[in-house]
């Protein structure tokens, strides 16, 4: 079996999670076996991948045209280079492109599309949602299986009228943790919060600081992560906030593992991998109730589900915590990752996805 895997914007959590399937089947199926187009500037987030199994190409300017030509072209390039069976196209970006060159007949082999989060679910405007429903249905015409990383996710497939013979479930999930991680030090008698992703729109990072205010005398803040697509948002980051920018992976984990709460504030989201990476390090999460994130958090087990967009929502709920409550919400968070969200589950369901498609 030989994949290519396609990403055209692998920061956060689809990058993560295309470094997790790949070096996966990497190691089941052989080197040789997978190969990953990604953006240069971002290589570093393919650790676990082997070098010589990456296909970069130069993204400096995103938007523009010519980073888009280069895009497709490494595709049509890496499909001819590894003649993969299966195309693996990851979020709504890479998945247009890679549809619309196998419309072309620029590209062979049996396409598999995953949005990570459908691109019509954003908050836009009805005529703008109209039209990016009906380029998905357009392009599902042109791939063998569509992957939902949630039931969220597959439901609103179904509502926007995508085949239900094409589509798959194929819930996300994390690796468990192989090594002893990294330490941060976090010395602090106040609630330690962490926020962790891009500082757009869509990931509420305004909707955290507007929570938050002026209580500096009650949270210890910590933000990991930058703006690097989507909508921005315009925001006065409050003084006591520590700024992080963005971490590796296992700078990461390490501060998960220190903080006390992590607070994932979307406006939307498909799943929401950053949440179960705090439960597999048994912390708490206050999560917005919207798409996937409803299926990862218990609310008033494994953490607390407010209203989305809703700053007062937020505060209460930080207010309501404690170290010692915190504490008990992330053991259970970690027993639910155990029995719902470890990474094999998901590399042999998507596998399974595969074997399916090449009959």
């Amino acid at each position: 079996m030989r994949t290519l895997h396609v990403v055209e914007a692998p920061g956060g959590g689809v990058g993560a999670f295309v470094n997790m399937l790949a070096s996966e089947l990497e190691n089941q199926f052989g080197t040789e076996s997978i190969l990953v187009v990604a953006p240069d500037q971002q290589s570093e987030v393919f650790k676990d991948v082997s070098p010589s199994r990456l296909l970069l190409f130069s993204a400096a300017k995103r938007s523009s045209i010519k980073s888009r030509i280069q895009f497709a072209k490494a595709i049509v390039v890496a499909c001819r280079a590894h003649q993969p069976n299966i195309i693996h196209l990851h979020s709504s970006f890479a998945g247009g492109v890679g549809r619309l060159l196998k419309a072309m007949g620029l590209v062979r082999g049996k396409v598999v599309y995953c949005a990570h989060g459908w691109a019509f679910s954003m908050k836009v405007s009805a005529g703008k949602r109209k039209i990016l429903e009906i380029a998905e249905r357009f392009l599902s015409l042109f791939c063998d299986r569509i992957i939902a990383i949630s039931e969220h996710d597959y439901k609103e497939a179904r509502k926007v009228g995508i085949s239900q013979e094409l589509l798959r479930l194929v819930k996300n999930g994390v690796k468990a943790e192989s090594h002893t991680p990294l330490a941060a030090e976090w010395s602090t008698s106040q609630l330690r919060v962490l926020f962790a992703g891009r500082l757009d729109r869509q990931k509420g990072f305004d909707v955290l600081v507007n929570a938050i205010g002026d209580a500096a005398a009650d949270f210890s803040v910590r933000v990991a992560g930058a703006a690097l697509a989507g909508q921005p948002v315009e925001v006065d980051t409050p003084e006591h906030f520590q700024m992080l920018g963005w971490l590796s992976s296992s700078e990461l984990t390490a501060q998960i593992r220190a903080c006390d709460v992590l607070v994932v504030p979307s406006r939307w989201e498909g799943f929401g991998l950053i949440a179960v990476e705090a439960m597999r390090a048994g912390k708490a999460v206050v999560a917005s109730d919207v798409g996937g994130l409803r299926e990862i958090v218990c609310s008033g087990r494994t953490g607390l589900l407010v209203s989305p967009e809703n700053s007062g929502s937020l505060r209460a709920a930080l207010y309501d915590l404690d170290r010692v409550r915190c504490e008990i919400m992330g053991q259970a968070g970690h027993e639910r990752f155990c029995s719902e969200f470890q990474f094999q589950r998901v590399v042999e369901q998507t596998v399974a996805v595969y074997r399916e498609v090449l009959g």
